[in-house]
């Protein structure tokens, strides 16, 4: 199954999103990895580690 299968399932669940943010980082497509990142923090407000990859996809976009 892939993520995006799981999340059409669950899409509630925090945790593939956040595996999808780090799949799309590693190959590059920092857009959907911020996409990602983001919903894993509406999900989620407290999850710090999707907070810091989502902060620095952002501060690498604006350098």
């Amino acid at each position: 199954m892939s993520y995006e299968e799981a999340i059409k399932i669950d899409p509630q669940d925090s945790a593939t999103w956040f595996n999808l943010g780090r799949l799309f980082k590693s190959l590059g497509d920092f857009k959907k990895a911020m996409q990602c990142f983001a919903e894993v923090l509406k999900i989620d407000p407290t999850n710090i580690e999707a907070e810091k990859l989502l902060g620095g996809l952002k501060e690498d976009k604006i350098q």
